[in-house]
Protein backbone atom coordinates (compact mmCIF):
# COMPACT_ATOMS: atom_id res chain seq x y z
CA UNK A 1 0.00 0.00 0.00
CA UNK A 2 2.86 2.52 0.81
CA UNK A 3 4.39 1.55 -2.66
CA UNK A 4 1.24 2.76 -4.40
CA UNK A 5 1.03 5.54 -2.75
CA UNK A 6 4.02 6.93 -3.33
CA UNK A 7 4.21 5.92 -7.16
CA UNK A 8 0.22 8.01 -7.18
CA UNK A 9 2.19 11.10 -5.12
CA UNK A 10 5.25 11.40 -7.36
CA UNK A 11 4.17 9.96 -11.23
CA UNK A 12 -0.02 9.81 -10.56
CA UNK A 13 -2.58 7.09 -11.16
CA UNK A 14 -0.57 4.07 -12.88
CA UNK A 15 -3.57 2.94 -15.20
CA UNK A 16 -2.99 6.37 -16.14
CA UNK A 17 0.96 6.02 -16.91
CA UNK A 18 -0.03 2.57 -18.40
CA UNK A 19 -2.49 3.76 -20.52
CA UNK A 20 -0.14 6.72 -21.50
CA UNK A 21 3.09 4.34 -22.58
CA UNK A 22 0.72 1.98 -24.35
CA UNK A 23 -0.56 4.99 -26.72
CA UNK A 24 3.37 6.00 -26.72
CA UNK A 25 4.76 2.52 -27.46
CA UNK A 26 7.37 3.27 -24.95
CA UNK A 27 5.88 0.50 -22.14
CA UNK A 28 9.04 -0.86 -21.80
CA UNK A 29 10.78 2.49 -20.93
CA UNK A 30 7.88 1.99 -18.02
CA UNK A 31 8.75 -0.87 -17.04
CA UNK A 32 12.67 0.11 -16.44
CA UNK A 33 11.36 3.02 -14.42
CA UNK A 34 9.55 1.29 -12.04
CA UNK A 35 11.75 -1.46 -11.85
CA UNK A 36 14.18 1.36 -10.83
CA UNK A 37 11.73 3.34 -8.70
CA UNK A 38 11.08 -0.25 -6.82
CA UNK A 39 14.94 -0.45 -6.51
CA UNK A 40 15.22 2.80 -5.26
CA UNK A 41 12.22 2.54 -2.70
CA UNK A 42 13.32 -0.87 -0.86
CA UNK A 43 16.73 0.63 -0.84
CA UNK A 44 16.29 4.04 1.17
CA UNK A 45 12.28 4.70 1.80
CA UNK A 46 13.27 2.27 4.79
CA UNK A 47 16.37 3.57 6.24
CA UNK A 48 16.32 4.58 9.92
CA UNK A 49 16.07 8.23 9.56
CA UNK A 50 13.73 8.32 6.60
CA UNK A 51 11.11 5.56 8.31
CA UNK A 52 9.11 7.72 10.88
CA UNK A 53 8.23 10.28 8.55
CA UNK A 54 7.49 8.24 5.46
CA UNK A 55 5.26 6.13 7.57
CA UNK A 56 3.37 9.28 9.05
CA UNK A 57 2.89 10.77 5.87
CA UNK A 58 1.73 7.32 3.94
CA UNK A 59 -0.71 6.99 6.83
CA UNK A 60 -2.00 10.44 7.26
CA UNK A 61 -2.21 10.84 3.52
CA UNK A 62 -0.86 14.05 3.64
CA UNK A 63 2.02 16.20 4.85
CA UNK A 64 2.22 18.20 7.89
CA UNK A 65 2.89 21.96 6.72
CA UNK A 66 5.87 23.93 8.38
CA UNK A 67 5.22 26.65 10.51
CA UNK A 68 7.59 29.24 9.51
CA UNK A 69 7.25 32.66 8.48
CA UNK A 70 6.53 33.95 4.86
CA UNK A 71 10.41 35.30 4.40
CA UNK A 72 11.76 31.72 5.25
CA UNK A 73 9.26 30.49 3.00
CA UNK A 74 9.97 32.55 -0.21
CA UNK A 75 13.64 31.50 0.13
CA UNK A 76 12.93 28.14 0.40
CA UNK A 77 10.47 28.65 -2.87
CA UNK A 78 13.75 30.81 -4.03
CA UNK A 79 15.93 27.68 -3.80
CA UNK A 80 13.52 25.05 -5.14
CA UNK A 81 13.57 27.59 -8.47
CA UNK A 82 16.82 27.80 -8.71
CA UNK A 83 17.89 23.82 -8.20
CA UNK A 84 14.81 23.67 -10.99
CA UNK A 85 16.54 26.25 -13.11
CA UNK A 86 19.89 25.38 -12.89
CA UNK A 87 19.07 21.24 -13.68
CA UNK A 88 16.65 21.89 -16.24
CA UNK A 89 15.76 18.71 -17.94
CA UNK A 90 17.16 16.60 -15.52
CA UNK A 91 14.89 17.39 -12.34
CA UNK A 92 11.31 17.66 -12.98
CA UNK A 93 9.76 18.38 -9.40
CA UNK A 94 11.53 19.19 -6.09
CA UNK A 95 9.94 19.51 -2.84
CA UNK A 96 11.38 21.07 0.22
CA UNK A 97 11.64 19.42 3.86
CA UNK A 98 12.03 20.92 7.60
CA UNK A 99 12.53 18.70 9.87
CA UNK A 100 9.90 16.26 8.85
CA UNK A 101 7.71 18.93 7.87
CA UNK A 102 6.77 19.93 4.27
CA UNK A 103 7.29 23.53 2.99
CA UNK A 104 6.98 23.73 -0.48
CA UNK A 105 6.68 21.85 -3.72
CA UNK A 106 6.65 21.92 -7.51
CA UNK A 107 4.50 19.12 -7.71
CA UNK A 108 0.99 20.14 -9.38
CA UNK A 109 -1.81 20.24 -6.36
CA UNK A 110 -4.23 17.82 -6.71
Amino acid sequence: MQYYAFIKLSHGYLADQIKYHLEANTLNMFQEQLADFTRNFSKYFFTDEYCPNFFWNICFQGFFYCPIDKRSFLQAEFVQNGLLLEFEGIVEHAAVFHENYFICSSLPHL
